[in-house]
């Protein structure tokens, strides 16, 4: 009895070894192949959006051209780097230039605001007040520069580094944009796959989660992020054309004023301002012709994309935003808001989809 007992006792052990062993193999390839796929995550998630967000355009252009899949999802990929990328990438040189033209005139100490030219006094209304505040403007800053010119260098050189990450966002861009591309013609297969997967790990509430979890990225993606990409690339490339002083820096400024609801008439307004104080007439009429458009379309296009306006709260998008472009660069700045947007409305979901008697 006792060698029984004693035997059983050995398989029961030998059991839960052989149980911790495959845990920890297979907790050993799970952490191996996160480290292995760590550098690309960002791309990866980046590259699912825009196959999410686009994927009705994908099925449209199959429609046009008889249920091809593969020249439909080729067209598309090339429509994407020559309508955004390209403009994107000039864009982020134009920017990088214009940080390290910043950066080398606060180490060099000849950063200055200059004096309002003459003319400004004469502006009706404003003219008098605005003169003044920008002749004391110039002076103080000279002082205030001058003064913490050390600190000054030491912020200018971790700014610089930041410049390089520039270069690399948008490489990342490219990368995604290309393996969007293959995933078009995939799509249906991994949706299902997805939702499988979604099922086995909450089987009541996970084809939905899957089904909330693509309309708030399509929503998001093209009705907030992809409409302030709009918004600036069309800004930068007329603030490119007609001269504009710092242009990528204001592009910059334009794309994250809007994608944080904000709106980009903060930037364009003052633009606007200085064509018609610093261009030709005709020059400055045509660029206020051309912004005016740019500075509203949000207000109808969102509309159109969205349908109910925004789904997240502005403070879910712009923690996105910083959060994202801290932790990606960036890539992070179009994934953050996106990701944080999901995890808002799938924790929104979950929390009001509680029985009631979890509730009592």
């Amino acid at each position: 009895m006792d060698q029984d007992q004693d035997a059983a006792a050995g398989r029961d052990a030998s059991g839960w070894t052989d149980i911790a062993i495959r845990l920890a193999l297979v907790a050993m390839i799970v952490y191996w192949s996160f480290l292995l796929m760590r550098p690309f995550i960002a791309v990866l998630i980046w590259a699912a959006i825009l196959s999410v967000a686009l994927y009705p355009a994908y099925l449209g252009l199959r429609r046009v051209l008889g249920g091809r899949s593969t020249l439909a999802s080729f067209l598309l990929t090339v429509a994407l780097i020559v309508v955004i990328l390209t403009p994107v990438g000039i864009i982020g040189v134009e920017l990088a230039e214009n940080i390290s033209g910043i950066v080398a005139g606060i180490s060099a100490g000849t950063i200055a605001v200059p004096p309002p030219p003459p003319y400004v006094a004469e502006w009706p209304l404003i003219g008098g007040k605005l003169s003044a505040f920008w002749e004391a403007a110039s002076i103080e800053l000279a002082k205030t520069l001058t003064s913490i010119a050390p600190q000054l260098k030491e912020t200018a050189l971790t700014v610089l580094g930041a410049v390089g990450n520039v270069g690399i966002g948008v490489l990342q861009f490219a990368v995604a944009i290309i393996i969007a591309g293959f995933i078009y013609s995939r799509a249906t297969g991994l949706h299902e796959t997805l939702t499988k997967f979604a099922v086995r790990a909450a089987p009541t509430m996970g084809a939905g989660f899957v089904e909330l979890a693509q309309g708030t990225v399509r929503g998001v993606a093209r009705g907030v992020v992809g409409i302030s990409l709009i918004q600036a690339i069309l800004f930068g490339i007329g603030a490119l054309v007609a001269g504009i002083p710092l242009a990528g820096l204001w592009t910059f400024a334009t794309f994250i004023l809007a994608i944080v609801q904000v709106g980009p008439a903060l930037v364009i307004i003052p633009v606007i301002i200085f064509a018609w104080s610093s261009m030709d007439t005709v020059g400055a009429a045509i660029l206020t012709a051309y912004l005016v458009p740019v500075m509203v379309m949000d207000n109808f296009l969102k509309h159109m994309v969205m349908g109910r306006g925004l789904p997240v709260p502005m403070l879910v998008i712009f923690i996105g935003v910083i959060g994202g472009t801290l932790t990606h660069g960036l890539v992070g700045l179009f994934v953050g808001p996106i990701i944080l947007a999901l995890g808002y409305e799938l924790g929104r979901t979950w929390v009001a989809m509680a029985s009631p008697s979890s509730k009592s």
